[in-house]
């Protein structure tokens, strides 16, 4: 559980803290990116400690930046499944790669605090439209080889 709660939420935070100072101090405009998850908004089954710990880098995030929105632009990216070595290569209809992600999230840098990216934006309406349960059923579906 620790290990879960350090690197999605602690790390993050640690790091932004360090570079908030620093970047407040730049003459030019700064950006930071979080990656959170879309499980923060759409529950999926058996992931109560991720969600809870990417929901709480999101909403970190959206504070932050609003406390450094004079110098800083700190977004929360929310990317639906990312195709990773941790995801076991997982591919799918919901699932993109890490660069599809990166360009993604670059597209829509100055256009929001808080995002899905481009690639995911379809998907989340359609999500948006779903029962909890039939997001669940979903869910089961994507995930069943990590089971």
């Amino acid at each position: 559980m620790k290990d879960v709660i350090n690197i999605n939420y602690l790390a993050p935070y640690e790091i932004n803290q360090a570079l908030i100072p620093i970047l407040r101090r730049r003459k030019n405009r700064s950006a930071i990116v979080n990656t959170s998850s879309c499980t923060g908004y759409y529950i999926s089954h058996g992931n109560g400690l991720y969600t809870v710990t990417k929901l709480m880098l999101d909403i970190y995030s959206r504070t932050t930046s609003l406390e450094n929105a004079d110098k800083i632009d700190i977004l929360s990216s929310r990317p639906f499944g990312v195709r990773t070595p941790m995801m076991n290569n997982l591919k799918g209809k919901l699932m993109i790669t890490a660069h599809d992600c990166v360009l993604s999230t670059l597209a829509d840098l100055e256009q929001h605090t808080s995002f899905t990216g481009f690639l995911h934006k379809a998907i989340a309406s359609n999500f948006d439209r779903l029962s909890e349960v039939e997001r669940l059923k979903i869910y089961d579906v994507m995930f069943s080889k990590f089971k």
